[in-house]
């Protein structure tokens, strides 16, 4: 229920940095991000001491969204 809600929060906010969702959601990010990431829903990036999150072509697919 959590990792949706983290999903949700970055499809609509694209490009986020992890450590924003971190302040919104816990700590518990971490290992909804890691769940996101092995299902490859979401990519993240390396960008200075956190990461970019963005959603993957598989999410688009999945859940049936335009780019």
């Amino acid at each position: 229920k959590g990792s949706l809600r983290v999903l949700a929060y970055v499809s609509k906010n694209e490009g986020i940095m992890q450590s924003g969702l971190v302040r919104i959601f816990g700590t518990s990010t971490y290992d909804y991000m890691k769940e996101l990431t092995g299902k490859e829903f979401v990519a993240t990036k390396k960008q200075g001491r956190s990461k970019k999150v963005n959603t993957t072509l598989k999410f688009r697919e999945y859940f049936n969204q335009q780019p």
